[in-house]
C-alpha cells in the first residue's frame, strides 16, 4: 500500500516550530511599523500611508498563520514527546495504535540526533514508515506493531528491496513482536537492523529523560534492568544506537571495560574505552 508524507512530520524535520513563532512575531513588527501612518501633509504620503495599511492587514494575517503553524508543530511535538515517555512495558507499546507505534519509533530515533521524516498515513502495512538521516547516511524503516506475530524473511526481502530503490545505505525493522530463525539469518551480514519488541522497549528507556519503572504483566515477562547511558557514550557504528558501558567476562580481556551496543545481542557492535 502507497504510503504519503506527512507534512508536518517534513516540516518538523527541515525546520523547529519555534523558527516559526519568532518569524511570525517579525511579521507583526513589520505590520506595526507599516501600520503607523506618516504625518506630512502631502498627497503622495496619503497615497503610500493607504498603501501600507494594505501591505500592514496582509502581513497580520501572514503573521497569524506563521503562529498557527507554530502552535500546530509544538502541540504535535509534545505530542510524540509525551508518548514516548509514557512507555513503561512492551504491554504498552503493543497496546497503541500502528500510526503511534510509528511515531514513537521515529521520535526514540529522533532522540538519538536522527531527523525523522514520518512517511507513514497511506494505511497500516506497507511501504517505508520512516526515513531517517544522519552524518549524510540515509536509513529507511519499516514498522509493524504486532502483538505476537513473528516477523517472516519474505517481509526483510521486500524492505531490502525497498532500500535499494530508494538508494539508502542502511534499513531498520522495527517490530513490537519477534523475527524467525529465517529472518534472522537472512539479515546476518547486510546493512539491516533487526529490532524486536524487547530490544525496542531497551531503546526507548536509554532515551527517556525520565524512564518510567518496569512493571510485570502476566504475558510479559519482568524487564532486565537497563544500564544507564552516559551522556559522553559512543553512538555504535553498526545500527546508530547509544552504547552503554559493559565489562567484559570472558575473552582475551577479562574484567576490562568496553562500550557496548544497547541493542545487544540484535546488534554485537562494540568500542574501545579511550582513556581520559
Amino acid at each position: 500500500m502507497a504510503k504519503r508524507v506527512d507534512a508536518s512530520d517534513m516540516v518538523l524535520a527541515i525546520v523547529p516550530w519555534w523558527v516559526f513563532s519568532i518569524a511570525g512575531v517579525i511579521v507583526f513588527i513589520i505590520a506595526w511599523a507599516l501600520s503607523v501612518p506618516q504625518k506630512t501633509p502631502d498627497v503622495y504620503v496619503a497615497i503610500g500611508n493607504g498603501l501600507n495599511v494594505i501591505i500592514s492587514m496582509f502581513l497580520n494575517i501572514v503573521g497569524g498563520i506563521l503562529e498557527l503553524l507554530a502552535l500546530i508543530l509544538l502541540v504535535k511535538s509534545l505530542g510524540q514527546r509525551a508518548l514516548l515517555e509514557s512507555q513503561y512495558s512492551l504491554e504498552s507499546i503493543r497496546n497503541i495504535s500502528w500510526q503511534q507505534f510509528e511515531q514513537l519509533v521515529g521520535e526514540a530515533y529522533r532522540r538519538q540526533g536522527y531527523t525523522v521524516i514520518v512517511t507513514g498515513g497511506g494505511g497500516a502495512d506497507g511501504g517505508v514508515d520512516l526515513v531517517l538521516r544522519r552524518n549524510d547516511r540515509l536509513t529507511v524503516v519499516q514498522c509493524k506493531r504486532w502483538k505476537t506475530r513473528q516477523i517472516k524473511v519474505n517481509l526483510l526481502y521486500e524492505l531490502l528491496g525497498v532500500m535499494t530503490a530508494n538508494h539508502a545505505d542502511a534499513c531498520i525493522f522495527v517490530t513490537s513482536g519477534t523475527y524467525t530463525r529465517d529472518a534472522l539469518a537472512f539479515a546476518e551480514g547486510k546493512p539491516m537492523t533487526l529490532v524486536d519488541g524487547e530490544a525496542l522497549l531497551r531503546l526507548i528507556r536509554t532515551v527517556q529523560t525520565a524512564p518510567v519503572p518496569v512493571t510485570a504483566s502476566p504475558t510479559v515477562a519482568p524487564a532486565r534492568a537497563v544500564p544507564v547511558v552516559s551522556p559522553t557514550a559512543p553512538v555504535c557504528a553498526k545500527c546508530g544506537a547509544a552504547m552503554v558501558l559493559r565489562t567484559a567476562k570472558k575473552g582475551p580481556n577479562p574484567g576490562e571495560q568496553f562500550w557496548g551496543c544497547a541493542n545487544y545481542p540484535r546488534c554485537r557492535g562494540t568500542h574501545a574505552v579511550t582513556a581520559p
